[in-house]
Formats: C-alpha cells, sequence, structure tokens
C-alpha cells in the first residue's frame, strides 16, 4: 500500500518536468520544426492504417508534392500500395527502375531514372488487369482509340 502513492508521486514529478521541458524549448530561437520521419502513410477509401512503412510514406509524401498543370493532382489520392519494378525500355533486357503505385483513383508509373511520373492511368478507364507470371498488362480506353495496353514487368514488391 506503500507503493502506489509514492509512484504516483514519482510520475507526477516526471510529467511535471516534460512540461516544463516541453514550454522551455517553446521559447527556442530555433525549435526543431523538421518532423524525424515522413507522417504516415493511410490506406484505400476508408483510410485505414497499417504499420509504419518509410517507403509508402515516402511514396505518399512524393505524390502529394507534385505539380501538374500548376494543380496539386495527387493531394488528396487514396493510396493502395507501392510495388517496385522496371518498365520495359528499348536496348534494356532488364528494363528500367520504376515504381508502379496503386490507388483507388490511379495507376501511376513513377520513373526512377527521370524522377517524374512515366505515366498515370484513371482506375476509371481501366478495361481489364491481367497479371501472367512477372507481368501486369494494363489495358485501358483512349478518347477515338478501341484500346491501348501497356505492360509493366514487376521485380519486386515493396
Amino acid at each position: 500500500m506503500v507503493f502506489k502513492p509514492i509512484t504516483g508521486i514519482f510520475d507526477f514529478a516526471s510529467k511535471t518536468t516534460l512540461g516544463i521541458k516541453s514550454t522551455m524549448s517553446f521559447f527556442d530561437p530555433q525549435p526543431n520544426t523538421q518532423p524525424i520521419r515522413f507522417p504516415r502513410a493511410f490506406y484505400g477509401k476508408t483510410l485505414c492504417y497499417r504499420e509504419y512503412s518509410i517507403n509508402d510514406a515516402e511514396v505518399i509524401n512524393l505524390l502529394k508534392n507534385i505539380e501538374k498543370d500548376n494543380q496539386l493532382k495527387y493531394a488528396d489520392i487514396n493510396f493502395v500500395q507501392s510495388i517496385y519494378c522496371s518498365q520495359p525500355v528499348q536496348n534494356h533486357p532488364s528494363g528500367s527502375p520504376a515504381l508502379l503505385v496503386l490507388s483507388v483513383d490511379f495507376i501511376i508509373l513513377w520513373s526512377y531514372q527521370k524522377c517524374k511520373i512515366e505515366w498515370d492511368i484513371e482506375t476509371s478507364k481501366i478495361k481489364k488487369l491481367i497479371s501472367q507470371n512477372t507481368s501486369l498488362f494494363i489495358e485501358v480506353s483512349a478518347k477515338g482509340q478501341n484500346k491501348v495496353a501497356w505492360r509493366v514487368l514487376i521485380i519486386d514488391f515493396l
């Protein structure tokens, strides 16, 4: 019975000193304003979360800061998953390293070599998705065309 009040006193003292320390650092001329890590990624339309993934958090941060036609096109993206892959390139048998980003609204291919988005496809325009061995075939409908197909060679999952 003696230990509970003593433990309470120690907890009170440690929380009080922590509060004072936080208040004092508020008045620092150069407070630590840089986040330690990227914000957590939330997945799908329900915005559920999984165990923290630095890769997913970095992808979300990258997409939220990309401007397209002077607008943040992917700012409110409903992220699902990202996959390391390689895209077919002429005279490169193994392909060029890339990142395939799957979201509720888009499928995006980010080129590591060019540091930019190679292409994005609105999921509403996808007619067919076929996965064969290590390849993914995406068939989309486009204006004035019956169908267009892209081939993405998957190397490794994040």
